[in-house]
């Protein structure tokens, strides 16, 4: 599959589609190098009459952001949904426990000694792990009866009024009143609920609350895809009907040869790709070695296991957005640069580079070259008296340094070192 240049019958495939821009006066997509020659730049408004693909690009990183919250609220969703599934049960007396299922049961805790229900961490040789509290198995005890109650569940135990200290969950003390849902396990003697919930007095979770606030994360995020969703429709839809007649050329297969009387410097783009690596490395190992130390050499509460969750869920998206975000908008990079007397060469490797790309700009054409901004937002400019604008960030800072003194001497100004 692949988006074919209305203009030259050009195939661009993968990435490389998402660079052609959209012709507001034509309705269709085209390539840089027929909107140059064949549209006149915008039928001569420039960049006025181009709407890009860069808005649908923005919108798919967009919704990779969003699904994350989406996931997380997703999971306080069902979490509400399920303690309500619960809440709704009725209460069983001990007395009258089904031989195995679900039941809810309300009673107070026997025992001599507090319980650690959702268990303690411990320092060893290996540094801090979670370890089970044994006396976490205690009895319940209501009006008809009792039952041995235990769990695995630390997380599905919600905390007390009781102070946990550093090391231990959730403590509930001998005499409390608690409130349990769980599967009944066992016969005979070793019959004993396993519980899945458990609270002090009632179920805390709301779900009218994370039901709520769960849409009020994804709604931004469905309504901008809808847009885009409508806008890329209706664009795909009229591109297919005016390209039905044009020859197709499949790009993949084109062969050019450089002009190699033209004085061709080397383009190595040293600079970003290799800074923007280094410092993508520098942060993972720094998140791992914190991550690290969280969790192998700390004591933890109940809580922080909550937060491991949902860091553990955002994981993977905000691994893929980096390299997704660097794919879709790495765009065109020339692999030599020549200064002629007509213009300024650039000679791009890939056919689909040569025709996304202006290979060349005549001296005339061009209104500036310099950097546009300042601090962090500072970008290298090529602007064209049409209004086309040219982010030249891929340039080696030699090549840059000779565009700028070239074209400043070229103008008649004293050449300089140019901001970089």
């Amino acid at each position: 599959m692949g988006t074919v240049c209305a203009r030259c019958g050009g195939v661009f495939r993968g990435r490389w589609a998402l660079m052609l821009l959209w012709c507001k006066v034509d309705e269709f997509y085209v390539c840089r190098r027929c909107w140059k020659w064949e549209c006149h730049e915008g039928h001569g408004k420039g960049k006025e009459n181009v709407g890009t693909n860069s808005g649908e690009v923005a919108a798919g990183i967009f919704a990779i952001a969003g699904f994350t919250i989406v996931m997380i609220g997703s999971w306080a969703v069902v979490d509400g949904i399920q303690v309500a599934w619960y809440a709704s049960l009725p209460t069983t007396p001990i007395a009258n426990l089904p031989a195995q299922g679900l039941v809810k049961v309300q009673g107070t805790i026997l025992d001599t000694d507090p319980v650690a229900w959702s268990g303690r961490e411990v320092n060893g040789e290996g540094g801090w792990s979670w370890e089970w509290d044994p006396r976490a198995r205690f009895q319940v005890q209501d009006a008809t009866g009792e039952v041995n109650v235990t769990t695995n569940r630390w997380w599905a135990v919600e905390g007390t009024a009781h102070p946990s200290g550093l090391h231990v969950g959730s403590v509930y003390l001998p005499g409390d009143t608690v409130l349990v849902v769980g599967d009944v396990v066992g016969l005979g003697a070793g019959r004993h609920l396993e519980v899945l919930y458990a609270s002090p007095d009632g179920f805390l979770v709301n779900p009218g609350l994370p039901l709520f606030l769960g849409s009020l994360c994804v709604a931004p995020f469905v309504a901008v895809a809808v847009h885009y969703a409508r806008v890329t429709l209706r664009r795909s839809s009229l591109h297919r009907e005016r390209v039905q007649v044009v020859p197709k050329i499949e790009l993949r297969f084109e062969h050019a040869v450089r002009d190699d009387s033209l004085p061709w410097r080397s383009n190595r783009v040293r600079s970003q790709r290799r800074r923007l690596g280094i410092a993508l490395s520098f942060v993972a190992l720094s998140v791992l070695a914190i991550v690290w130390i969280w969790a192998g050499l700390t004591p933890h509460t109940r809580s922080d296991f909550y937060a491991a969750v949902v860091l553990a869920a955002m994981v993977p998206p905000l691994g893929a957005l980096f390299p997704l975000s660097w794919v879709l908008y790495k765009g065109p990079v020339p692999t030599a640069m020549a200064l002629s007397d007509r213009g300024v060469h650039f000679w791009y490797a890939s056919p689909y580079e040569r025709r996304l790309a202006d290979g060349f700009a005549s001296w005339d054409e061009i209104e500036f070259v310099g950097v546009r901004g300042s601090g962090d937002s500072a970008t290298r400019s090529l602007e064209r008296k049409s209004g086309a604008k040219d982010d030249v960030d891929f340039l080696s800072r030699e090549n840059w340094t000779e565009l700028v003194n070239e074209w400043q001497r070229r103008r008649g100004t004293s050449p300089g070192p140019p901001a970089t």
